[in-house]
């Protein structure tokens, strides 16, 4: 099925109730950008799991197989255990195969279900904490090995406030989180608990992003925010160009054996800040890297959003490498071991046309 796609219009969309119908008015305008859809909108970010869900995957976990057992167990119809085993079978938890007129079950064999067994040997209540919205942000603090605000969690998942402030609410309580002045961080405790998280949602990433190109891989991620890497050029709105695939959309045209595409768990729209700091995710310590999103930025000039840079590296856990990149182009140097000599830049400047 082709991804929806809008090039040069923005699209208002005014709904009139009227007598019990809805009618829909689309106006178009045009305007001289391109719109990417969010693959938020269009698939599911990071699968997510309700309680009756995890109380039959700790069911499977403690030995029951049978459709008649995991009803019993969950107190759910025969029928309603059958649509319930086959959404987690899509979702990469379970495996079925039938037996006569029914199925039986197991866990799917997959890395990061090692984990999980070993959640529900430790009598973890994940039917409790680990429900729907609040996989996403643990993932994202899972991921992460430094402090995010509720608001940074907020930009990262697409969440809403309310969402976000519970899920940290009962991470707290249950002792998963601890809190840094206005900040959360992974408590130190439920290492399984962690490793469960951070390996699904690369898994479940690698599944979304397989949709939309079959040999793309996960080069880097946090939580549902993740870049892909592919061997050829993608042309579905789905993704947004990053790192030097965007660069060479801009004029900055660096050669490479890979294409990168950054999908987003929020819906929002990826700027040149973004293609700068993603390239430099893809290889943190790389200071080829760092040097090509440094020459990007010099070419972008005064248009480049300084507070925003610094806001990315701050939530992407690169510390304070934004205010030390603006302080190097400004004068030449950085304070931070890695950034290249003052003539190895200028030669780059000279070669891509300052």
């Amino acid at each position: 099925m082709p991804l929806p796609r809008w090039e040069h219009t923005t699209t208002l969309l005014s709904i009139i109730i009227f007598h019990n119908a809805i009618i829909i008015n689309w106006i178009i305008f045009p305007i001289k950008r391109r719109i990417y859809i969010s693959l938020s909108t269009l698939l599911e970010v990071m699968n997510t799991l309700n309680s009756t869900e995890w109380s039959v995957l700790i069911a499977v976990t403690q030995g029951k197989t049978d459709m008649t057992a995991l009803a019993l167990a969950t107190d759910r119809s025969l029928n309603r255990m059958s649509v319930i085993t086959a959404g987690l079978e899509e979702k990469g938890f379970l495996a079925r195969r039938r037996v006569g007129m029914s199925y039986r079950v197991a866990l799917a064999e997959k890395g990061f279900m090692d984990y999980l067994r070993q959640i529900v040997l430790d009598g973890l209540p994940i039917d409790r904490y680990l429900i729907d919205s609040r996989v996403i942000v643990l993932a994202t603090i899972a991921d992460a090995g430094w402090s995010l605000s509720a608001p940074d969690l907020e930009w990262l998942s697409g969440l809403s406030k309310s969402s976000v402030s519970m899920a940290i609410h009962d991470a707290l309580r249950y002792g998963i989180l601890r809190k840094e002045g206005r900040k959360y961080r992974w408590g130190g405790r439920m290492e399984p608990l962690r490793s469960f998280l951070k390996e699904y949602a690369r898994f479940d990433n690698g599944r979304t992003a397989s949709r939309v190109e079959q040999s793309s891989s996960v080069t880097w991620q946090l939580g549902p925010d993740f870049i892909i890497g592919t061997s050829r050029k993608l042309s579905s709105d789905a993704v947004q160009p990053t790192g030097v695939t965007a660069f060479a959309l801009n004029g900055l045209q660096i050669l490479s054996p890979k294409h990168y595409y950054h999908m987003t768990g929020s819906p929002r729209l990826l700027r040149p800040e973004d293609y700068a700091i993603d390239n430099i995710l893809l290889a943190p310590r790389n200071v080829t890297h760092l040097t090509y999103s440094l020459v990007y930025l010099k070419k972008n000039g005064r248009r480049t959003d300084w507070p925003y840079l610094d806001r990315l590296c701050r939530i992407y856990g690169l510390g304070s490498l934004g205010s030390e990149m603006a302080q190097y182009l400004k004068r030449g140097r950085g304070s931070l071991g890695g950034f290249p000599k003052d003539d190895e830049f200028r030669e780059k400047l000279e070669l891509y046309g300052d």
